[in-house]
């Protein structure tokens, strides 16, 4: 019975030519920090990653520059989009951070759709629009804020991603930390 035994492999680094002080910057909610996040967390780490969270901050720095500076610094952006990620106003910056550092510096997105439905992403439904239409009233003075949050998820939304109801998710992990392994070697290597 496989029991996602490749979880405990090898320990390497990403080439650090590009000046990635980070392998992944994980972006999530407090909704999964204690389950599936946290699982993913460990895996990478086992694998010799250097993984920021936001428990990664020093207590008395600045949360938002830092952050920003870590999403900078990073080779890979997981995002996990739950239910609830569109409420997290920490999450839209982030996620806008990220689609920028995709454009100019080449930060790879790895989506996880963790219990959500793709379709409702684009056009925000559901929850998502539930969550836009309090940002709307929230930021009417605003507005170009919310756009950006709202054309950060649109393009969320034509990248390659994975569905956790899909997967079991000791097996969505392992996809995933194999996936950015696998990606590490390769830069390795030229």
């Amino acid at each position: 019975m496989y029991i996602g035994s490749r979880l405990f492999g090898t320990t390497f680094k990403c080439n650090k030519t590009q000046l990635w002080r980070y392998d992944v910057f994980l972006s999530f909610t407090g909704e999964t920090r204690k389950g599936f996040t946290h699982f993913l967390y460990k895996a990478l780490q086992r694998r010799g990653l250097k993984i920021f969270r936001d428990r990664e901050l020093k207590r008395g720095t600045n949360i938002s520059s830092n952050l920003l500076a870590a999403i900078e610094e990073s080779r890979f952006a997981i995002v996990v989009l739950s239910p609830k990620y569109a409420s997290s106003t920490w999450c839209l910056e982030e996620l806008t951070k990220i689609m920028d550092c995709m454009e100019v510096k080449g930060t790879t997105i790895l989506p996880i759709f963790y219990k959500v439905k793709p379709k409702s992403l684009p056009n925000q439904r559901g929850a998502f629009a539930e969550a836009f239409n309090k940002h709307d009233t929230n930021y009417v003075n605003d507005r170009a804020k919310v756009r950006r949050w709202r054309s950060a998820f649109t393009k969320l939304s034509g990248i390659a991603r994975w569905i956790s109801t899909e997967w079991f998710e000791y097996e969505l992990i392992d996809e995933v930390v194999e996936l950015v392994c696998s990606r590490c070697i390769l830069s390795r290597a030229k």
